[in-house]
């Protein structure tokens, strides 16, 4: 849902900014404005600009979209050409050149790997909390790998994200690509969420019930919620 709405917003800024879908390719794109003369002095009259009534839609780009268009390697982009068909109307997609499709896919390109990197990041910060919590806390032994669940359609059927969540990775731990499956997994697990919430409230409950006895007892308390590890 927000790669594509993120792709969307990008693109029309594109459209608003820099004549993308103008009916007219690169250098000729770059010179649609006309010059007038007045004193002497030349300067550019702007040509109105032509947004596709589709790109001003939110939520008209799904993340299925950007992943069409991310991963489309056909010689003439018929998949981008597609998605445009879609998005635009088949008019509007017909006078986009093959350039301007170019330029789709490359906008597709960096959304994917930025939310890639992302994720990637909030991985490489909790694998950072695992570790400096150490063994006792987290039940993860120094150096011991692991698992981490993800839910959605976006990991499950966009195979490159995958790879792209493995290359971030790589980079925010400073481990090369092929060492970082030792370090952590991630594993596709339906309704993850789901399980998630259970296993933090499990988590609360136990740590409250740990205080109750503590202070029952008279003994000092841990604010320390073991964490077992997933293998």
């Amino acid at each position: 849902m927000y790669m594509g709405e993120c792709a969307r917003r990008l693109l029309l800024e594109l459209v608003e900014r820099h004549g993308l879908f103008s009916s007219k390719s690169g250098k000729e794109t770059s010179s649609t404005s006309t010059a007038t003369t007045t004193n002497d002095k030349t300067s550019p009259s702007p040509s109105p600009v032509s947004i596709p009534a589709g790109l001003k839609t939110s939520g008209s780009f799904s993340t299925a979209d950007v992943s069409a268009c991310d991963t489309d390697s056909s010689l003439a982009l018929s998949k981008v050409d597609k998605v445009l068909q879609k998005v635009l109307g088949a008019e509007e997609a017909a006078k986009v050149s093959y350039l301007d499709r170019r330029i789709v896919r490359s906008v597709c390109s960096l959304v994917a790997a930025r939310s890639a990197r992302l994720l990637a990041s909030a991985v490489a910060s909790l694998l950072q909390l695992v570790e400096d919590a150490g063994e006792a806390v987290s039940g993860v032994p120094a150096g011991g790998r692991v698992a981490v669940a993800v839910d959605g359609g976006v990991f499950e059927h966009y195979a490159k994200y995958r790879a792209l969540c493995r290359a971030g990775l790589a980079e925010a731990l400073g481990v090369p690509l092929r060492k970082v499956d030792s370090r952590v997994a991630l594993r596709r697990v339906r309704d993850a969420s789901s399980l998630g919430a259970a296993f933090l409230a499990a988590a609360a409950d136990h740590h409250h019930l740990g205080m109750t006895a503590s202070e029952e007892v008279g003994a000092p308390s841990s604010s320390s919620v073991p964490v077992p590890a997933l293998a």
